[in-house]
């Protein structure tokens, strides 16, 4: 038997014992996802703000200096 097939083989057989129930879902997944849920709430989320508010500067930055160079003010050509 190849290796692919040994591999599909496996993976098929775990899909189906989650499926019947057997190593399914149980209570250390479910307190797993919930402390990466409050994790993610008290560590990342507030960290995404100094980033947002960073990326937000910076393209305001940059759209200020475009506009300057496309619309410049040239009072001379009226």
């Amino acid at each position: 038997m190849s290796r692919f097939k040994e591999i599909k083989r496996y993976y098929s057989l775990k899909f189906m014992n989650f499926i019947k129930g057997n190593g399914g879902f149980g209570l250390n997944e479910f307190l797993g996802i919930a402390a990466a849920l409050i994790v993610a709430a008290l560590v990342v989320i507030p960290g995404l703000r100094g980033f947002s508010e960073d990326v937000m500067t910076g393209l305001k930055t940059w759209w200020d200096k475009i506009a300057s160079r496309i619309f410049q003010e040239n009072t001379t050509a009226w």
